[in-house]
């Protein structure tokens, strides 16, 4: 589920699904995931797909400490 869709939302059932089929892409390569779809609070989206100044960061700070990580 997106944050910043309804449970049980058409956009939030695609999304689930892009972020399915990606993870499972990346088990059988050297890609890692990185679920970003928790990241943010609901109010840093500026729409169902694309988060504002706040939520960039906040993902940013997840892509840190993946790549630290590494």
């Amino acid at each position: 589920m997106s944050v910043s869709t309804p449970k049980g939302s058409v956009s939030a059932a695609i999304i689930d699904r892009l972020n399915d089929v990606i993870q499972g892409v990346t088990q059988s390569t050297k890609i890692h995931y990185l679920d970003c779809r928790y990241a943010t609070e609901p109010y840093t989206w500026y729409d169902d797909m694309h988060p504002d100044r706040d939520g960039f960061l906040a993902s940013a700070v997840k892509f840190e400490e993946a790549m630290s990580r590494l």
